[in-house]
């Protein structure tokens, strides 16, 4: 959880602080004030991203200068420094790795998402279809309908697979989603047409997205 790997960067931070005191009153005096931004209630959670890239861009710098500036600290005090500082970082990097996929998370917008992608890939696969967004992956369960120009193929129909596997490089401009009838996607001239389940009774999908977030998304 997000809140443990805060607990042992904040914990981490102390203790760098503590260490640089010792040495470095200028030092001291930044590193308490991250502890105190840090600390307080009313931090907003989405500046944390930010207070991590601050402390990891100057940390080293700090340590440094704390050394140089010690009474001639012992090489266990080094040690010491050096490993609370790797021990940082490698907190810092993994506390970022979340915050970044927290914000994937958020900022995905489902089939909405694609727009501006191409399609890489058309799979058939027993009795659904796989559509590949570069990242993303629509599971149609429910053969789609193509529309290329005037003509609609549909499945079944002589040319059919030949019609969705022409749209492979093409560049989605649009998507729409009428929950419980269909959802589009449209390209240049042409569109994929999924039609949707109206008996939310059956429990059966029609379609599911996996996002390049790793969210899954279902019609």
């Amino acid at each position: 959880m997000i809140a443990e790997d805060v607990a042992e960067y904040r914990r981490l931070l102390e203790d760098f602080h503590e260490q640089i005191s010792e040495y470095d009153q200028e030092g001291a005096r930044i590193t308490l004030g991250w502890l105190r931004a840090l600390n307080d209630p009313g931090f907003p959670r989405h500046l944390l991203a930010e207070h991590t890239l601050k402390v990891s861009k100057a940390a080293p710098a700090l340590a440094i200068l704390a050394l140089e500036r010690g009474n001639e600290p012992g090489a266990a005090t080094r040690l010491q420094m050096e490993s609370t500082q790797a021990a940082l970082a490698f907190a810092i990097n993994r506390l970022q790795d979340k915050l970044r996929r927290i914000q994937d998370v958020l900022d995905d917008r489902g089939l909405e998402a694609i727009i501006g992608e191409f399609l890489s890939s058309v799979e058939f696969v027993m009795d659904y279809v796989q559509l590949r967004f570069c990242g993303a992956m629509l599971t149609t369960y429910r053969r789609p309908h193509i529309q290329i120009g005037y003509h609609t193929y549909l499945p079944g129909e002589p040319g059919y697979r030949d019609a969705l596997c022409s749209l492979i490089g093409q560049t989605v401009e649009d998507t729409e989603v009428c929950e419980r009838h269909f959802l589009r996607i449209s390209f240049e001239g042409s569109s994929i047409r999924v039609p949707l389940s109206a008996d939310e009774a059956a429990g059966q999908e029609s379609a599911s997205l996996w996002s390049s977030a790793d969210r899954v998304w279902s019609w």
